[in-house]
Formats: C-alpha cells, structure tokens, sequence
C-alpha cells in the first residue's frame, strides 16, 4: 500500500496545480493533512510537521493511524 500511496503522491505532483498549491500550503499558518479515501497520507505540509513534530517524509504514503 505504500508503493500505491508514493505513486499517487508522484502522481499530484505531475498536477500542473500541485506546483502553485504546493508552497501555497507550506505558506499558510495552519496543518493541512490531506488523506486518501484508504486512510493513507497523501499530503502534509511544512505546518502540520512544525505542529505534530514529524517529517512529511515519514508521514507522507503511511496509514493515518501509523503516523
């Protein structure tokens, strides 16, 4: 399921609008945490590791409840 999850996130990040939304949500003064309908992160920006102390690498393509 992580491999699924890392060519999802591959997968936005080919999204022309992911390139404007990416350092929009790295900007903005609150944790965006953004799942897939499985549970698995799909994104997490700069904010929401500042809050919840982690790394958006070792969050990004785990299960929500893992993280």
């Amino acid at each position: 399921m992580v491999k699924e999850n890392r060519q999802m996130e591959k997968f936005f990040k080919a999204i022309p609008a992911y390139a404007i939304l990416e350092p929009l949500a790295d900007n903005i003064g609150c944790g965006i945490h953004v799942i897939d309908v499985n549970a698995y992160t799909v994104f997490y920006n700069k904010k929401a590791a500042e809050l919840d102390g982690l790394s958006p690498n070792k969050v990004i393509g785990k299960y929500l409840l893992d993280s």
